[in-house]
């Protein structure tokens, strides 16, 4: 039998006067989020161990760590009062210089924006885009019509702040799960060449799809075999993973009372 043990750290967004604003990408709302997050895990009986916030990269504002710090304390207070407890605070990096005259400035305005994590972005498939691309979410049969459109942001899977897939454009898409496929217009010839393995990430997995009246033609040629063939094919099916795989340090066996790691 395989067990795997996971702690976690809770992150939070922490903005600061930063070259490189992760809070952009990374990290949930202290105020509207954190809390309901640490609730749910416990509920789920997932072990939350402490907290993380990195402010940005080359960070200028030194009060954005005392702000990171004062969140924190917040969140150990609350697990302690809940008798579960946190013992760990990542607080990241940007540490910059002794200049402390400017602010972070960067706010949302009050405006909700809806944010979807995907798992190709500009180290993938998705690295170039036009003015006249679209990308929709996939619409099964069995879907109940929901035509409740958001502004929304696209993130790529990489740890790079900047991995943000068509950021010139508007992009206005329903609430997603985790289950649903975003359909994007034609990349381009180059766009799986481009493709890295930036952040240990595979390259995209890809599925050969042909319309109909192209498949009645070429079915009977005998430069293909029948079992090439699949008939209205599943294609909202999931491709296989092509996240790195649980290492062997990771991996615990429980056999005859004797656990081994």
């Amino acid at each position: 039998m395989l067990v795997v043990i996971s702690h976690l750290l809770i992150r939070i967004k922490i903005d600061g006067d930063s070259i490189y604003k992760l809070g952009e990408k990374f990290g949930c709302d202290f105020e509207t989020e954190a809390v309901d997050l640490l609730e749910q895990a416990a509920a789920l009986d997932l072990k939350v161990v402490g907290v993380a916030f990195h402010v940005g990269s080359a960070c200028s504002s030194a009060n954005s760590h005392i702000v990171g710090l004062q969140q924190a304390r917040a969140l150990f207070d609350h697990e302690a009062k809940a008798g579960r407890g946190m013992s760990i605070l990542d607080i990241g990096g940007g540490f910059l210089s002794d200049r402390t005259d400017r602010i972070d400035q960067v706010t949302r305005g009050g405006e909700a924006v809806n944010m979807i994590y995907m798992n190709d972005g500009l180290f993938g498939t998705l690295r170039y885009n036009e003015p006249w691309h679209t990308v929709k979410r996939f619409e099964r049969s069995t879907d109940i019509s929901k035509n409740n459109l958001e502004k929304t942001i696209l993130w790529g899977p990489s740890c790079d702040s900047t991995d943000r897939v068509m950021q010139n454009l508007d992009v206005m898409l329903p609430r997603c799960t985790p289950l649903d496929w975003l359909v994007f217009t034609t990349q381009g010839a180059y766009t799986y060449g481009f493709s890295s393995y930036f952040s240990c990430l595979e390259k995209p997995l890809t599925r050969s799809v042909i319309s109909k009246e192209l498949w009645n033609q070429i079915k009977d040629s005998k430069f293909f075999r029948p079992e090439e063939f699949i008939t209205e094919p599943d294609i909202s099916s999931p491709l296989p993973s092509t996240l790195p795989s649980i290492t062997k340090s990771t991996r615990i066996s429980i056999s005859n009372n004797t656990l081994k790691i």
